[in-house]
């Protein structure tokens, strides 16, 4: 099934802090919330801390659709979060892109 214009996008990124960078990572992160809430498609970006290992952030973030996304990524305080901090903070990183699966009516 192809991506709906307009369809709601979520972006789910699981961070593992290298345990000497954990609080930098964490700093950095937080410094990208309200500016990312502030963005016209953003609904939703929330750092949360994992509650059984406290080096494992994940951060859930929600667009209007895949285009808010794509401008998000491409700021420049987002980009140079990816290029050049990310690796230094984190040991490993994954991300995926979703969308909410909602129940179709019959007509």
């Amino acid at each position: 099934m192809s991506q709906q214009h307009g369809e709601e996008i979520y972006c789910l990124s699981y961070f593992y802090a290298k345990p000497p960078h954990r609080g930098e990572l964490i700093a950095t992160l937080l410094k990208l919330v309200e500016p990312t809430r502030a963005e016209a498609g953003c609904l939703q970006y929330d750092l949360l801390l994992d509650n059984e290992n406290p080096n494992f952030l994940i951060l859930v973030e929600k667009f209007i659709d895949r285009k808010a996304l794509a401008d998000h990524q491409e700021l420049p305080h987002i980009k140079h979060f990816i290029d050049k901090q990310m690796d230094q903070f984190c040991e490993k990183v994954i991300w995926n892109v979703a969308r909410e699966i909602k129940k179709r009516t019959h007509q």
